[in-house]
């Protein structure tokens, strides 16, 4: 990759990092549905404002079907799994559980669009998923219904994410990663719709939630799904998705500086496998003379 391709996924990382952080101050007091559909809605605005400001938006023409998609499985769905399960589960078991979707996308990636996992990126998943591990540091988590249906609404979350991903590449390879990530917000908005309403709460949120809300909306969706779907069609699916790799290491070190929540060698052990991973799977080999690969929409 580039170096401004490393930079989009260090910003991507630290924004993605610190959305669970939001979710779990926001979601006790909201509930998963109106918390999501408040976060897509703000980052809709964003997205449109943005696109306006630029006079690049465009209708969405035949590439709807395929943006409601995205828009279901990149944002709705996995959004409210993610948002209901930190509210029974810390984000050291919720963050490293994201780190899956790399492994949801390589499959789909090698499954439909015929990208061979190779032994450097196989490398490079177990790197990251071993890391992954350290960074929870082994902390005990108690065994309950609530707690294994909490985490498997997370990997549930994560291969929608990867498998998201690859759709995105494979669809709307003509669509602008702009158009994608504005019209993506704006039918997860629609499709939430129904479901935040009969949720809606009694009294006003804090200011604590309302700021994370902003926060979730503004900076963890709208700036962060245009660097995402930017690194997409730089980068590939499976490269995009190690964000999730690195995501966990910023939310953990998030998490000790305002949760509070404590810091051990494994933590340190840890990021260094995901960084590594990350290199690995990030590194691809030079391409040789001969006939040019065929393109993803053959």
């Amino acid at each position: 990759m580039k170096a401004r391709d490393w930079l989009a996924l260090a910003i991507l990382s630290l924004l993605w990092g610190s959305s669970l952080l939001f979710m779990r101050v926001a979601a006790p007091e909201l509930g998963a549905f109106l918390l999501i559909e408040l976060r897509v809605l703000i980052a809709a605005l964003f997205l449109l404002g943005y696109s306006a400001a630029r006079r690049t938006l465009t209708p969405p023409g035949r590439a709807w079907r395929d943006l409601l998609t995205v828009g279901v499985f990149n944002a709705a769905v996995p959004f409210v799994l993610y948002a209901e399960a930190v509210r029974y589960i810390p984000t050291t078991l919720a963050a490293p559980l994201n780190a899956t979707t790399p492994t949801f996308s390589a499959v789909a990636a090698a499954l439909w669009l015929r990208e061979g996992l190779t032994a450097r990126t196989a490398l490079g998943l177990g790197l990251g998923v071993v890391g992954v591990a350290l960074l929870t540091g082994f902390g005990p988590v108690p065994i309950e219904p609530t707690v294994l249906a909490a985490a498997g609404a997370c990997l549930v979350g994560s291969a929608c994410y990867g498998w998201a991903a690859v759709f995105a590449r494979r669809r709307l390879a003509a669509v602008s990663s702009q158009a994608t990530a504005t019209y993506s917000q704006v039918f997860a908005v629609l499709v939430l719709v129904p479901f935040a309403g009969a949720t809606l709460p009694g009294r006003p949120p804090a200011l604590p939630v309302t700021a994370s809300v902003i926060a979730l909306g503004l900076l963890c969706t709208g700036v962060a799904f245009l660097l995402y779907f930017h690194l997409i069609r730089q980068v590939g699916p499976v490269q995009a998705t190690t964000v999730t790799y690195l995501a966990p290491a910023c939310g953990m070190l998030l998490g000790a500086v305002f949760l509070g929540e404590p810091l051990n060698a494994s933590t340190f052990a840890g990021f260094v496998l995901v960084l590594a991973g990350a290199v690995l799977i990030n590194q691809r080999p030079a391409a040789r003379p001969g006939p040019s690969p065929r393109g993803v929409g053959s």
